[in-house]
């Protein structure tokens, strides 16, 4: 059997080409819809039990989501209403999430843009609810004393509790310039 491979240029007009370029020139995004979406079911049912509560909100994240056709695409259907977009999960892990909210579109390493009415309604609406109800708070609230200790966690959230509760502070003290004298 033979492999015959071809350049991109080879295929240039082509609808394989099309979608090529498009994605490649697509920049990265963050998605909040499932998130959105996931947390506003789960805190409507959040007294019942945790397998009817999940299952509400998957049945709530696939009612609610934009469904995304776009031109070429013979295959329909995507995870985030992005042509390039990361999802968020927060019943997972939401400390890193309101940590980064403000810096995703700033990264040197992963740069993902973010609307600014989106990172609102993470920290006003998706995080609140999810603090101390995530897979990572419930692991945490598990693990013994000394295994904190042994491996530092207790050290780092308390850490990145202060952080986050002072951001504000943080934020403002780092924009002083110490160099330049009162």
């Amino acid at each position: 059997m033979q492999l015959h491979l071809c350049s991109p240029a080879a295929n240039s007009g082509t609808r394989v080409a099309r979608l090529r370029d498009r994605i490649i020139n697509a920049p990265q995004e963050v998605c909040i819809e499932r998130a959105r979406y996931l947390t506003r079911s789960m805190a409507e049912n959040w007294d019942k039990d945790p397998l009817t509560r999940m299952s509400l909100a998957f049945d709530n994240v696939l009612k609610n989501i934009k469904v995304i056709i776009r031109e070429d695409d013979l295959i329909v259907g995507c995870r985030t209403s992005k042509l390039k977009g990361a999802p968020l999960f927060p019943e997972n892990k939401i400390r890193w999430i309101e940590g980064d909210v403000g810096n995703f579109d700033k990264r040197e390493v992963q740069r993902a843009l973010i609307a600014e009415d989106e990172k609102r309604e993470i920290l006003e609406d998706i995080v609140p609810f999810w603090e101390g109800k995530t897979v990572e708070d419930y692991f945490e609230a598990r693990l013994p004393e000394d295994v904190m200790e042994d491996i530092g966690l207790k050290k780092r959230r308390k850490s990145m509790i202060f952080l986050i509760k002072n951001r504000k502070i943080l934020k403002k003290a780092c924009s002083i310039n110490l160099l330049s004298g009162p």
